[in-house]
């Protein structure tokens, strides 16, 4: 018996009834990290400040302290179901894909063989006030794990308990102005349709009214603003508007009978009060300040163009584009009973932002709103496709298209740049929930008769929510391929991979704050030495 069993047997078959505000994961347990003088991670119940079991839910991770080394020989001891009521243990690999639910000794003991990722996400859930009594432990393993074939975005836990499909909208956690076009309308019950619409939306969310000194990073804040034919344009307290308060006040609003609504210059001026980073307290405007981590995204719902829509999708300098792309904002159009003319201008590939068409205002079609654009990012925070499959040989010696994330990476790109605090990180931003997949496919031959494998130098920055947020290497594509390498947390050096057969890539983000991103650059041949850069990892 390890000597973890023996130091906390205390807390076998302890079952107390006690429901503790304090109750969470055992202080110094959170955040893991092994090493061969430490080689064993402990999975301990909740308790509370005196260490006693107590009923709670917690997240904890643990890190192998090798990207080459998993983790293995889970052991379970005490853990017993409880009459009335549920519990589990819930490990996570890195790259989002469920090593095991654990309900008891007997679920737990099954996987000892079995080995995860370097980096594991450890989530005790339960339900009833009765706590429970058991003991864990993983240690490290000789080798990383084999291929797993489904990657994910690995959403936290919440509060709820959340019965519909895809993922729980309240993990949505951005700070979101919504907008509202109160021009004219195609017709009355359009528009009131439109308002049931909008209202339905914004009951998904789960909603935070504190200013950015006092904000969490996992709920979301949000702004109203009606957008009418002329420059007063009302919008709601900034910030502190949730959905009582939304509710209360679109059943007030009226369109305009005759007129379109203006765009452009209503959302200029309002993103440059609610969306910029403002750090000193005693300035008047702190209290719009923008959290500086948080997705800032602007949802406009309208049934047709506006009076200015040529200026509206415009791009380069001085347009609206521009500004949203300077203050890190996304922008997703949400149609609703337009004509075919409107809705063929909204439509067009070559926007700069997205757009949904809300075919009715049922709760399928605001459910899937909710999923397409917010909880999956890929339509709101697309990938750009010249980056995700790429090859590199003796003659096309470096990626065409450096693998970066967000678009406007701003980071370090070579040993020259060191930061990724360009404007107060105002700029730069990942978006929260994407899931990336990149491919560098290694064609390159050295020299030698007969020629072969060459190797690869891929060079490669970070910025990311510590724990939370990665990107992961693989050695190979597809089925066959092999975890190397995990990164998250920050990188201003340079890491540099010396990689002997094609490379997956993939970018995972959580739901909470979002940081500058990564920047990627792969070259034929060897790494060459460097004085400032650090000397590669060599993969086979």
């Amino acid at each position: 018996m390890s000597l973890l069993f023996i130091g906390i047997s205390f807390l076998v078959g302890v079952q107390l009834d006690r429901a503790n505000a304090a109750c969470g994961v055992a202080d110094g347990f959170q955040y893991q990290q092994l090493s061969d003088v430490n080689p064993y991670a402990a999975f301990w119940p909740p308790v509370d400040d005196m260490f006693m079991a107590c009923a709670g839910n917690y997240t904890a991770y643990v890190y192998s302290g090798d990207p080459e080394r998993g983790l293995t020989g889970l052991m379970m001891k005490g853990f017993k179901p409880i009459p009335g009521q549920q519990a589990s243990l819930t490990i996570y690999n890195s790259d989002g894909t469920i090593f095991g639910i654990i309900t008891d000794d007997a679920t737990g003991n099954a996987l000892n063989s079995k080995i995860a990722t370097p980096n594991i996400t450890v989530i005790w859930q339960q339900t009833g006030t009765q706590s429970y009594g058991f003991t864990g432990q993983m240690q490290r393993a000789d080798q990383p794990p084999g291929p797993t074939t489904v990657i994910t975005t690995m959403p936290p836990p919440t509060t709820r308990a959340y019965n519909g499909s895809g993922i729980d909208p309240w993990l949505i956690s951005h700070d979101l102005l919504i907008a509202i076009d109160s021009g004219k309308k195609p017709d009355q019950n359009t528009w009131e349709k439109l308002k049931i619409l909008i209202t339905k939306f914004d009951k998904l969310l789960k909603f935070d009214d504190a200013t950015v000194d006092n904000a969490t990073t996992y709920d979301t804040r949000q702004t109203l603003i009606s957008l009418t034919p002329f420059n007063s344009n009302p919008f709601t307290p900034v910030w502190q508007t949730d959905y009582n308060v939304l509710s209360d006040y679109i059943p007030q609003m009226r369109p305009d009978p005759s007129n379109k609504a203006v765009f452009v210059s209503s959302l200029l001026s309002t993103a440059d009060i609610i969306f910029k980073i403002i750090t000193d307290p005693t300035d008047p405007k702190f209290i719009y300040s923008t959290r500086p981590n948080a997705q800032r995204t602007v949802v406009l719902f309208t049934s047709s163009t506006s009076s200015d829509f040529e200026d509206f999708v415009k791009t380069g300098e001085d347009t609206l584009a521009q500004k949203f792309l300077d203050l890190d904002i996304r922008l997703l159009v949400v149609g609703f009973g337009m004509d075919q003319d409107s809705l063929a201008k909204y439509s067009q590939e070559t926007n700069w932002f997205s757009f949904f068409n809300a075919l009715d205002n049922t709760m399928d079609v605001v459910n899937q709103l909710a999923q397409d654009y917010f909880v999956v990012a890929d339509k709101l925070c697309p990938p750009v496709q010249a980056m995700l499959d790429q090859a590199l040989d003796n003659t096309q010696t470096e990626l065409k298209t450096p693998i970066s994330e967000p678009l406007n990476y701003l980071g370090p790109k070579d040993d020259k740049t060191k930061t990724f605090d360009t404007d107060g990180g105002q700029t730069g931003r990942y978006c929260n929930f994407q899931k990336n997949n990149y491919v560098i496919r290694n064609n390159v031959k050295t020299a030698e008769d007969p020629p072969q494998q060459g190797a690869i130098c891929m060079t490669i920055y970070y910025q990311l929510e510590v724990d939370k947020d990665f990107v992961h290497v693989y050695k190979g594509v597809g089925q066959d391929k092999k975890a190397v390498a995990s990164f998250s947390g920050l990188e201003v050096l340079g890491s540099r991979m010396e990689i002997y057969d094609s490379v997956t890539i993939t970018f995972t983000s959580d739901n909470e704050e979002v940081y500058g991103g990564f920047y990627i650059q792969a070259t034929s041949g060897e790494c060459p030495a460097s004085s400032t850069l650090k000397k590669p990892i060599i993969i086979h």
